[in-house]
């Protein structure tokens, strides 16, 4: 599973730094329905329709980026029911799900006080602030600065507004029009017909891997570099399997 641990690495950072956890509430809103435009080095639209307080979600990305001259065309849906998490391809109709109880029973291992340290740790590593709030669609958006990432986000009850990145170039995401509190068409929050899904499971060396970081967090010897190694070498034995099973 290629992405798992950076899947797991991001969401606890969701989880040390908001109210949200597979049980709880992810937004303030109760459902909605967001549209941004996408520019900068990849333009298109992104929309994201949320319900169950975003328990339940869909983020639908079609975007054209510019490479070495030609023009590279992305369509992308990622759901995420109560049970499953599911990135898909649009494009090559093919998608993968892996469960999300694999995830909460490794956070559920954490006790409260070892969350709230591991979020201000987090936050000191990655030279996070927050900043002046700013209004966006008239709404008043709190505004955070994450300076090792090279990126800020601006949120509305929790709910991305806008969101400005520059790793591999400047990519900016900001919401035209945003409905609160509306009846979401169950279809949107469905995996289209027509598209083949395979499941991903951890790996035992992906399990020991998170367990190790779960005792980096207990003993509080968090250490962000050394997660993102662990993160890297995850991905390189990846690649390396894929290789070997395409020979």
């Amino acid at each position: 599973m290629k992405n798992f641990l950076l899947t797991f690495a991001l969401l606890l950072f969701v989880f040390t730094n908001s109210s949200y956890s597979f049980d709880f509430k992810k937004y303030e809103i109760k459902s909605g329905k967001v549209e941004y435009k996408v520019s900068g080095i990849g333009e298109g639209t992104q929309t994201l329709y949320f319900d169950d307080w975003g328990i339940i979600s869909a983020e639908y990305v079609t975007t054209i980026t510019k490479m070495f001259g030609m023009k590279v065309e992305s369509k992308t849906l990622d759901i995420l029911d109560k049970y499953w998490s599911y990135s898909i391809d649009l494009k090559e109709k093919t998608g993968t799900k892996f469960a999300k109880k694999d995830i909460e029973d490794l956070y559920k291992s954490l006790k409260e006080e070892d969350m709230e340290k591991l979020g201000r740790k987090i936050m000191e590593d990655l030279d996070a602030k927050r900043l002046p709030n700013e209004t966006i669609l008239g709404r008043s958006c709190e505004v955070w600065e994450i300076q090792k990432l090279s990126s800020k986000v601006w949120t509305y009850k929790m709910v991305p507004l806008k969101t400005e990145m520059n790793i591999m170039g400047k990519q900016v995401i900001e919401a035209v029009s945003f409905e609160e509190n509306i009846a979401i068409p169950k279809d949107k929050l469905q995996v289209p017909k027509g598209i083949k899904i395979s499941e991903e499971q951890m790996t035992e060396e992906e399990k020991q891997q998170s367990q190790e970081m779960m005792k980096m967090i207990q003993g509080g010897e968090f250490d962000l570099q050394k997660m993102q190694k662990m993160i890297e070498e995850s991905n390189e034995a990846a690649e390396e399997e894929e290789g070997e099973g395409e020979k």
